[in-house]
């Protein structure tokens, strides 16, 4: 019988790991988080005064919340 699990392959080393469905607490409460700030009218560079600069922190906010969920590993 064939072992039907999904695995992901490891580039680097070609080795096969099981594929994670589960995202981790750590991960969904960083999801929120960032979300929650992303849409919240309170920002360290506020877009009513710099207008598309403020969206910078937003930027990085999201940027450091996707390494974080989709490409760290635990």
């Amino acid at each position: 019988m064939i072992d039907s699990k999904p695995v992901t392959i490891d580039a680097a080393t070609g080795r096969a790991e099981p594929l994670k469905r589960q995202a981790t607490w750590k991960r969904v409460v960083i999801a929120l988080l960032a979300v929650f700030y992303i849409l919240s009218p309170l920002d360290l560079l506020p877009e009513a005064l710099l207008g598309p600069l403020g969206w910078l922190d937003d930027l990085g906010v999201l940027a450091w919340a996707a390494r974080q969920v989709f490409f760290k590993r635990d």
